[in-house]
């Protein structure tokens, strides 16, 4: 499970909270986790990473991606 976030938010409580819990998740099904800063990437290549499913948008995230394609 790979977590993507800005890096100034990684020590911020509820972060820190959710990343212990996400790390026990993980532990518990055999998984990995590791929480990143990524690089920006334009519209189409994120597209392109749901589409194919290797990344997977929160609902609060889609939403957001709606909003931007509206108004575009």
């Amino acid at each position: 499970m790979i977590e993507c976030k800005p890096k100034h938010l990684f020590d911020t409580p509820s972060i820190t909270l959710k990343s212990e819990a996400a790390k026990e998740f993980c532990k518990v099904n055999g998984y990995i986790y590791e929480i990143i800063d990524p690089e920006l990437i334009d519209h189409a290549s994120l597209i392109g990473l749901m589409e194919s499913g290797l990344v997977k948008l929160t609902e609060r995230t889609k939403v957001k991606l709606q909003t931007y394609e509206r108004e575009q």
